[in-house]
């Protein structure tokens, strides 16, 4: 099983590929990139990253031919994709599905928020209960049953294996305060969800942090290397607490 943090991302637009792309390493994710639906298609078969972010509108091959092509080959064909796209979502989900594709997010899209849903994705090994993908911002599961989704049904869930019971309650405490089954209602019940919200994707980007600093010492790597890297990952954390705030 690939239990990497590895990311392809297939766009054409430099800017929402390079702000992707900057944002996901920022915080932890090895991030791949392509230019062209055939050059994401070479990279996907070469690097077998654990999941690919695909535009649609590409040009050449298009995104739907891009998951047509992965799927179909024995060697990627159970990685999953996500269709990131502002085509209509009725058009999405009949022809992502048609393509054997696992996911679609709308655009615009937050890069924290598909930080936060792929951290949760890696965290359940894609193997998703109604409840879990309540907990998703802006990735949505597509209908048709893909190759991915069938083995992830087979693959252990990992969502859970914290080393430090402290961890394992206040993961609790944050994702049991679902603010979907909220009974407040007006805008009362509106910032108590967004406040629910953050919380959980703040804490799951603090959980990243922690497993970065326990990859550094594991690794024997200099103080030098860890203080830079931790740094960057804090600023992550801290943008994403004042963007919070500002949406508060």
């Amino acid at each position: 099983m690939n239990d990497s943090k590895s990311v392809l991302i297939i766009e054409d637009q430099p800017e929402l590929r390079i702000t992707m792309e900057y944002f996901l390493g920022k915080v932890g994710y090895e991030v791949l990139a392509a230019k062209t639906g055939e050059e994401g298609v070479s990279l996907c078969k070469e690097m077998k990253p654990r999941i690919v972010l695909s535009d649609i509108m590409l040009p050449g091959m298009l995104g739907y031919d891009v998951c047509r092509t992965l799927k179909n080959d024995p060697e990627t064909q159970y990685i999953p994709l996500v269709f990131v796209s502002s085509r209509p979502q009725e058009e999405i989900r009949s022809k992502g599905s048609d393509a054997q594709g696992d996911y679609y997010a709308c655009k615009p899209v937050d890069p924290a928020d598909m930080a936060a849903d792929l951290y949760f994705l890696f965290e359940t090994n894609f193997s998703l209960t109604e409840a879990d993908q309540r907990n998703l911002r802006v990735i949505r599961k597509l209908n048709g049953k893909s190759k991915s989704s069938e083995a992830s049904l087979q693959a252990p869930r990992e969502s859970d294996n914290f080393s430090d019971p402290n961890q394992q309650n206040s993961a609790n405490s944050i994702l049991d305060s679902d603010p979907e089954t909220s009974s407040h209602e007006g805008s009362s019940g509106s910032q108590e969800k967004e406040k629910g919200r953050s919380l959980r994707e703040i804490y799951k980007l603090v959980m990243m942090l922690d497993e970065a600093i326990a990859n550094h010492v594991e690794q024997g790597t200099d103080s030098k290397t860890l203080a830079e890297d931790l740094s960057k990952r804090v600023n992550a954390v801290l943008e994403f607490i004042e963007m919070s705030d500002r949406n508060s």
